[in-house]
């Protein structure tokens, strides 16, 4: 029974590693890495903050949920395009050293983030705490 729970286990993680780099694919279109890092930053920071005494259920605690919840990757994940194996691969990297605590945190903490040009009403009164790109980082709970 225990193999059984372990092998479910780790088929729901390596679900949830793939979700997530097809979502950092889908998001950055395999241009930054930079980028990418800084997303997957954003979900581990939730999952953290979620499993936390007291932390937020919205996003879930478990690493499938909060990838997966709607306000993360607006545009959601995305099988790669023939051409884009490379960056897919970078995507996979990330997302797999995200998913074991491998991956540093470029964002101090980010919870949410937003493209430069639209503003929403949850980032009003908050400081970003990074910018890459056209992608604006902050720490705000759920």
């Amino acid at each position: 029974m225990s193999t059984m729970h372990d092998r479910a286990a780790s088929l729901r993680h390596e679900a949830a590693v793939e979700f997530l780099a097809r979502a950092l694919l889908a998001e950055t279109d395999g241009r930054s890495l930079r980028g990418m890092e800084a997303l997957a930053a954003i979900v581990m920071n939730r999952l953290r903050a979620a499993r936390s005494p007291g932390g937020p259920t919205a996003w879930g605690n478990e690493l499938g949920r909060v990838v997966a919840h709607d306000d993360v990757f607006p545009i959601g994940p995305r099988a790669p395009r023939d051409d884009e194996a490379n960056a897919m691969a970078a995507c996979r990297r990330i997302a797999a050293r995200a998913a074991v605590g491998a991956l540093p945190d470029p964002t101090r903490g980010a919870t949410r983030w937003h493209h430069a040009g639209s503003v929403p009403a949850w980032a009003d009164g908050h400081a970003p705490t990074l910018v890459v790109g056209s992608w604006i980082f902050y720490r705000v709970g759920a």
